[in-house]
């Protein structure tokens, strides 16, 4: 069933349709009914384009649109349609694995995971980057400080037995950089998973960390976004595919251990996300 499982969970118990199934024919109770339901949904087109004469509109439309540059890339830093439906494959498993996760932790009671709070971008930068070297100033780059990212957390700190808070146990594991752990990501609510994508993206293009130290990061939000995407999370995802493309641009070998990271953050927006323009190949 696959991704259409998760969207589509039956309701009812409805009997396989059966292989002289005539879909013409005239149902005659309601699991026949139900069964002309489950054929034409199966039958239905995942997109529809409507035939329409957009000539009449032409002296309608605006010319202001926004157009972004043509991003070069030189050929031998193509990933092949081979290695990229292999990508593909491993990226379909890892998100069934996080989607049983999360519908386990639903279903029985884990252990909380702590987490800064959603509007602490400091917070969120200290627990998924932590310090990072900038490659081009070859300082350390430390986005907040303890103090200020432990008031963000302050309504998140759990209480000991007693009702007393436990900030001064807990502060270690609260600000140290953190691997994204499956655990960690199921404990994420899709809102917070957007969130912090978009904080990625945004550190990225402010040069605040790069592909190199965060393509873990991005490899685990991607996995964990649930589809159709919504807008903003698309422009999103599509601005991280340019980065990537820019990035790969500026490589000087084939041999550069980043390009195959680049490759991939490109091939899984631009194929399994459905944003085709921006696929090799």
């Amino acid at each position: 069933m696959g991704e259409k499982s998760i969207l589509l969970e039956p309701v009812l118990s409805v009997e396989p349709v059966p292989k002289d199934f005539d879909p013409n024919a005239i149902p005659s109770n309601g699991m026949e009914y139900l069964q002309h339901v489950q054929y034409e949904a199966k039958n239905c087109q995942q997109v529809v384009v409507a035939d329409i004469d957009v000539k009449k509109f032409e002296k309608q439309r605006t010319a202001n649109f926004l157009s972004y540059p043509e991003i070069l890339i030189k050929q031998e830093f193509l990933p092949s349609v081979e290695w990229q439906e292999e990508r593909l494959a491993d990226f379909s498993e890892v998100r069934r694995i996080v989607e049983r996760r999360r519908i386990m932790q639903s279903e029985h009671q884990v252990h909380k995971c702590y987490m800064p709070i959603i509007e602490s971008v400091k917070g969120w930068y200290k627990f998924c980057v932590g310090k990072y070297k900038s490659q081009e100033s070859g300082c350390d780059i430390i986005e907040g400080t303890e103090d200020t990212t432990l008031e963000m957390l302050k309504d998140d700190v759990p209480e000991d037995l007693d009702g007393n808070s436990t900030t001064e146990t807990k502060e270690d594991s609260y600000l140290e950089h953190k691997q994204p752990l499956l655990h960690l990501l199921s404990a994420m609510s899709q809102v917070t998973i957007i969130a912090v994508l978009d904080y990625h993206v945004e550190w990225i293009e402010n040069k605040k960390t790069d592909f190199h130290h965060s393509g873990s990061w991005l490899y685990a939000l991607l996995a964990c976004l649930e589809i159709p995407l919504i807008p903003e999370t698309c422009s999103s995802i599509r601005s991280l595919a340019r980065l990537a493309a820019e990035h790969r641009m500026k490589l000087d070998s084939s041999d550069d251990e980043l390009l195959s990271v680049l490759n991939l953050i490109i091939c899984l927006v631009g194929r399994y996300f459905r944003q085709i323009d921006l696929a090799d190949g």
